[in-house]
This record gives structure tokens, sequence and C-alpha cells, in this order.
């Protein structure tokens, strides 16, 4: 038998059903019971016919529902206390072990009450109990003690937060889940996460944090981050962080003192950025920004100690008037205003301008003086366009080609190179470099630059 219902009265009430028509053969009518308001000392009602499932009202809001109808022998019965509800919560604890739900008198929680649960498989929810996304509307509700909240099971722990355009609940700014730590305790993990990967069957992908931000409908964002990191310093008294981080990657890859079994990792990325998918238009794409770093009194944008840097790309130096890049062919370029006449052309040979400053202009036939190679097409004159300078280039060679190892100077072609093996005083301010790629007639080969 369950008991139910929304008790009315002030004082509390002791009451008693017990069977009055036991058992009988299934095809005969139910079980009858009678019941008492007073602990069984007076009976309100006799013969009452047992219906399985369905409520049956008593008095002062309380119910009370069978699981079964017949196979009860005469003289069973059950006895239970209805209490008026004082302003907290009540303590309750299935002795049977069945799920039961916390609730004041009116069906929910409400604002500045304590919750308290004491018995295994309890149930805690917001509004009607066949409504799990009704909303809590009070201040704070705080789960504390001694012991930990602890969450296990199939599914874990579960934390949503729902809100709907005209929800007049709707917060400007929440928190989902909040951690504070006044204990002192000089080491404490805000969030830790541990797969035993003993008994896998297959290929597991796991992520320990993982933020997610979905965008539906039409509107304008100013701002989307999935993780975000601030650390925020509002001492009561003077204090000293000796290193604060967003965000570390600390791996700890020992045997950790299992049988001194090692894990092998074939790649360990301690920050990765995946590539960009989707339909999704994205007027300028950032692997990695970062603001201008200028809150020390000693400022590293970017700082490394043991390690190789590597770039796979082009790179860039000079803030917002970048000025000089490494090529990904192994060059040093830098950027001046094209007064060539023309669009750029990639290869072509070029020389300080006369005409304007921070300029370049074409080599003409047999030039001498040459400074740089154009590394881009389609720049149009008096805008700026990167040269290469140094390192390695290519360069836009004549109808004769080159061999690997010839010597390349300015040639009958305004703008292009040419063969000249031998060694000769006229043309040493028309040298280019030296090739480092065969190529059969015009067009470009790589070659090291080093202009006299």
């Amino acid at each position: 038998m369950t008991t139910g219902g929304t008790f009315t009265l002030a004082g509390s009430i002791d009451y008693r059903i017990e069977i009055d028509k036991g058992i009988i053969p299934p095809e005969d009518p139910p079980n009858t019971f009678r019941w008492s308001d007073d602990g069984g000392f007076t009976w309100n009602e006799e013969n009452v016919a047992m219906d399985a499932g369905v409520p049956y009202a008593l008095n002062n809001g309380i119910t009370i529902i069978f699981d079964a109808e017949q196979g009860h022998a005469v003289g069973d019965f059950w006895d239970f206390t209805a209490t008026p509800f004082s302003g907290n919560l009540q303590e309750w604890q299935d002795v049977s072990g069945n799920n039961q739900t916390v609730v004041n008198s009116a069906g929910e929680i409400e604002a500045g009450v304590d919750v308290h649960v004491l018995a295994d498989n309890v149930n805690v929810y917001w509004g009607a109990e066949d409504d799990w996304a009704a909303y809590y509307d009070g201040t704070d509700m705080n789960f504390s003690g001694t012991g930990s909240l602890i969450v296990s099971g199939t599914n874990g722990l579960h934390v949503s937060n729902y809100m709907s355009a005209g929800n007049d609940h709707v917060p400007t700014s929440a928190e989902i889940i909040g951690v504070r730590n006044d204990t002192g305790n000089a080491s404490q993990k805000g969030g830790a996460f541990e797969l035993d990967t003993t008994n896998a069957g297959g290929t597991y992908s796991q992520d320990a944090v993982f933020g997610s931000v979905r965008l539906y409908g039409a509107g304008a964002l100013s701002d989307v981050t999935a993780f975000r990191g601030v650390i925020t310093a509002r001492a009561n008294a003077s204090q000293t962080v000796t290193n604060a981080r967003i965000f570390e990657a600390q791996p700890n890859f020992g045997a950790d003192g299992h049988d001194g079994n090692v894990t092998v990792f074939a790649n360990f990325y301690g920050g990765a950025i995946g590539t960009f998918t989707g339909d999704g238009v994205i007027a300028t794409a950032y692997g990695l920004y970062l603001d201008d770093v200028t809150g020390g009194s000693t400022n590293y944008a970017i700082y490394t100690n043991d390690g190789l840097v590597r770039f796979g790309d082009e790179v860039e130096a000079g803030g917002s008037t970048t000025k000089i890049k490494l090529t990904s062919l192994g060059g040093y370029a830098i950027k001046l205003t094209n007064k060539t006449g023309n669009n750029s052309v990639a290869g072509q040979i070029v020389k300080a301008s006369t005409t304007t400053d921070d300029a370049f202009a074409l080599v003409g036939v047999n030039g001498t003086n040459p400074i740089a190679i154009i590394l881009e097409t389609g720049v149009s004159d008096g805008s700026e366009a990167w040269i290469v300078k140094s390192g390695i280039a290519n360069v836009l060679v004549d109808t004769g080609g080159c061999v690997r190892g010839d010597r390349l100077i300015t040639g009958a072609i305004g703008g292009f190179a040419t063969v000249n093996n031998a060694p000769a005083v006229a043309v040493h301010f028309q040298e280019i470099g030296h090739c480092i790629e065969t190529r059969t007639g015009a067009g470009l080969a790589r070659c090291v630059l080093h202009f006299n």
C-alpha cells in the first residue's frame, strides 16, 4: 500500500487500514478493508472494496493506493501518521527501500527551505512529479553536511539549464556549476575524470572536460565561447600567487605502480585545434589568437623552453603593420609597395624604387643592383606586396632554363633571370644566386639567393 495526498490539518493524525474480508478464491469479489483516523479505536468506514492501483480518498486530503485487491488475510493492517508541513522539508525515509519524493505541502520545493535526504533512491524534483523540466525559482539550494555528495550509477550526474524565450525567470548570467573552496586546502581539483579501459572492447574516445555551444535560429551574437577560464582576484587582505594559469596541460605517464605496465602514446598534444569543418562562412579564422599581452612588468606573448618550434606555413611578424615573414619554402621576406607599373608576378626580379619611398620596381634588361624576388602574383601597382630578400625563393628564369648549381643573373628580359657560370666582374652586380633544382624552359626554379 502507498500513501499520498496533501495533508490539510494543523496537527498529526494516526491512520490504520485493516482488512475486514480476507482470502477468497480469485474468481470471487475483491477483499474489503476498513479505516480509522484515531489508530483503530473507532472506524470511519467498513467493508470498502479494494481497487488495486486506484487512489482511495480517506479524509483531510490523504489518499491510499493498494498494490493488490486479493490475497490478504483478515486482520492484516497498515499504520501510518500524517504530519503537517512545518516550513522545512520533512526527512522521508522508506524503510521498505522504495523510492520516495521530498516535497513540501504544495508539492514543490520553495525558496529558503532545507533539503534533507536520508534514504537511498530518493528523488528531488521541481513542480509536479511528472514534470521534471519545471524550474526552481527560489534563492539558493544547498547540499551540505560532513560527508560528500556522491553520484554513482550508469547514467552519472546530469546538470542542465533550459532557458526558453518568454520565460520571466531567465537569468542574465548563469553559472551552471560553481565550486567554492574555503577550506584552506592547498590542492583541490574542481573536476576530474578517470577511465578504466581494462575491459575495453574497442577504441575509446574520451573528453575529461567538454565544452559545446550549439546555435539555433536567427539572431546576432557578439561573443560565443565554448570554454572560458577566468581568474578573478578579490582578496580581503594582501596575498601572493606564485603562478596563475588559466589552462595547464600536465602529462603524467608513469607506470603508477601497476605492475610496471606503461601506456604508449602515439602522439601527445599539450593543446590541439582541429580542422574547421561545416558549411558556415568564416570571415577570418584564427587557430590561436592572443590579445595584447601588456599587463606585466615583463611581457611574453609566447614563451618556450626546451623543444623545437615548428611552423607548417609562412610566419609573419610586426603587429598590425607586418613587414617581415618567413616563407614556407625557406625564404626571408619583407613587405614593400609594388611600383612595377603592373600587377605583381611571382618570381620576377626587383630593385629599389627611385621614385617612391619603401617601394620596389622591376629590374630592367640586364639590370644591376637587384634586391629581391616577388613572392606573390596579382598584387596591384601601388599596394604592398611581399618580396623575398634572402634564403630560398622561386625565381623566374628565361627560356634557357637552368641546371642545379647554375649561377643566375639578371637577363635579357626585364624581371627574368638567366644562367651565367663564367666568372666576370662585369656581371657582379647582376648576380641573384644559385639554382638548387633543374628546370627545362622558362618558368620558376628554386634558388638560394645572394645578391651583391
